[in-house]
């Protein structure tokens, strides 16, 4: 799957932030472990997009790749 990484301008008041773009929908692991690292997503702009920061690089690098997952959990809905 194709997955590409950019510095973005797209953002009116933040600057410097990673945008992350992938070719499909990716699994649901690999949605989860972005969310639990602070990866938040952009709706109108459809991509993922997190502050620019080499610490934050090197996640979402790990996190694509599969080196890196975590897991969220999931809230339970009351009755």
């Amino acid at each position: 799957m194709k997955v590409t990484i950019e510095v973005g301008n797209n953002f009116p008041k933040v600057r410097n932030l990673l945008e992350i773009s992938f070719e499909k929908k990716p699994e649901q692991e690999v949605r989860d472990s972005l969310c639990v690292a602070g990866v938040k997503w952009h709706n109108s702009l459809s991509c993922w997009y997190i502050r620019n920061t080499p610490e934050n690089l090197e996640t979402i690098e790990k996190i694509i790749s599969g080196e890196l997952r975590f897991k969220r959990e999931r809230r339970r809905r009351r009755r």
